[in-house]
This record gives structure tokens, sequence and C-alpha cells, in this order.
């Protein structure tokens, strides 16, 4: 291992921002917010919610290999088998735990792994094939799996009139860069 290598979580810097953001704008939704669906073949609100958990436990858990008491525990409460229970998508408590729950694995995998984790792969049969994938491909593909479903639930919280100040309305930027010390813009 280099002597120099990063740890991961000051390389994703900023995503936990945008879980902050999730878990702040599901929080306070009511069941009939988290129903709501703009069109009849797309997910309700809390279906796109729930789907952010499980493409996390998917990734995360059952491909990386990332134990999380937390995100057993939500698994064990709230899922039935390759399904979760009805009711679980209306539900902004239940929602608001998975979310932190498998935020802790994603947090815990960030701080214990380094840059010089990233390359190390591993193998996953998809579709009759053997896959070699990289933890950098698969810490990726969360986090924009997390940013894409986040801009689904911004745009249909938005559709419904709900205000959105950490998702949307802040422009989803929680993780302010620092003020300059110059009082005026620089000309370069």
């Amino acid at each position: 291992m280099s002597t120099n290598a990063l740890s991961l979580m000051s390389v994703y810097e900023g995503w936990d921002g945008h879980q902050v953001a999730l878990v702040r704008t599901v929080a306070p939704l009511s069941p009939a917010q988290l129903a709501w669906r703009g069109a009849p073949h797309l997910r309700s609100v809390g279906e796109l919610i729930a789907h952010i958990i499980t493409g996390r436990i998917g990734w995360i858990h059952d491909i990386l290999g990332v134990e999380g008491p937390e995100a057993t525990q939500w698994l064990e409460t709230w899922s039935a088998g390759d399904t979760l229970k009805p009711g679980t998508e209306q539900d902004a408590a239940a929602l608001v735990s998975g979310l932190e729950a498998t935020w802790q694995m994603i947090e815990g995998a960030l701080t214990s792994w380094t840059t010089d984790d990233l390359g190390k792969t591993l193998r996953h049969v998809w579709q009759g094939k053997t896959w070699a994938i990289p933890r950098q491909w698969i810490l990726w593909r969360i986090m924009d799996h997390d940013i894409h479903h986040g801009g689904e639930l911004a745009f249909a919280l938005g559709m419904q009139n709900i205000a959105i100040p950490d998702l949307g309305d802040m422009g989803g930027h929680l993780t302010e860069v620092p003020l300059s010390e110059e009082s005026s813009p620089s000309s370069e």
C-alpha cells in the first residue's frame, strides 16, 4: 500500500451531503406524498426511495461484501424475500431508516478503504457471464444510482409542489466550498 494513499471518504466528499439531503427530504413526507407517481408506468416517490436503498444493498452488501448490522436489521424488518413488505414504500420512517442503515455501510467502506483499494476486482456473474468488476466501478455505480434517482425524487416532489430545500431548492449543495479570502473575484 502506498504511504500517500487517500481515504476514499476524502475522494468521495460531497456524497455524504447528498445522503443528508435525501434523509431530510424523505423524513417529513406523508403516505399520500410517498404513494404519488407522475404516471402509471413510473415508480411512486416511495418506490424511488426504496429502489435507492435496495440498490445500495445489492451493490455494497451483496457484491462488495460489506457487512452492516443496521442494513441487515432493516432487511429483516422490512423485506419479504426479494420484495419489500406491503406498505414500506408509504412509511417515511422505514425509508429514512433504510437510507441511514445503507449509508452506514457506504461510509464504513469509504472510511476504511483508500485509493489503493480502488483497483481490487470482484467476480460477479450476471446474465451468464462472469465479470471482473473493480471497486472503483462499483462505488461510481452506487453514487451514480443515488444521484440519478435522487434527481427523479426531486422532480416528483417538485411536481407535487413540495418544498425540497436540501435536495433541490439549494441546488442540492449541502457541502459548501470555502469562501475566498479575497473581496473581489479574481481576473485570472
